[in-house]
């Protein structure tokens, strides 16, 4: 039997030139990595209805602080990561700076950055960093 691709979601928020992670902590195999905050599209969901979803789960986000924000369906990717096959969705959102805190002060370790953080970066996220090199939203360098 041939595995199906899961539909995944991830948003990748933008503040000026850095974009926000989180550090999973892992007890497998896999080990500790940074990625950017999403999750599995249950059912007959619709990608942004996950998203939303997957914000206020993983990073306690209320809905008025969701409704506030603009989310731009950026590129589909498909990525076998930890044996499942994954189809992304990546949702762009840009944030003004005076909304950068409501991303901080959560309990999973979690930064802005310009760069690849130092530690376990799992292909898609390098991917990504690439990507929005490419289109200018962060610095080449």
């Amino acid at each position: 039997m041939v595995a199906k691709w899961k539909r995944v979601v991830s948003a990748v928020f933008i503040c000026g030139e850095k974009v926000f992670l989180c550090l999973e902590w892992s007890n497998g195999a896999k080990g500790d990595y940074w990625f950017t905050p999403g999750g599995k599209v249950k059912g007959r969901e619709k990608e942004l209805a996950a998203m939303k979803r997957e914000l206020r789960e993983e990073l306690g986000l209320r809905p008025e602080f969701l409704n506030q924000l603009c989310f731009r369906r950026y590129y589909g990717q498909r990525v076998v990561w930890g044996g499942q096959k994954l189809y992304i969705t990546h949702f762009l959102i840009e944030l003004d700076e005076k909304f950068q805190f409501h991303l901080l002060a959560k309990q999973k370790k979690s930064g802005w950055f310009s760069k690849l953080p130092d530690g376990g970066i799992p292909e898609q996220v390098d991917v990504l960093f690439l990507k929005l090199r490419l289109d200018g939203l962060i610095p080449k360098s």
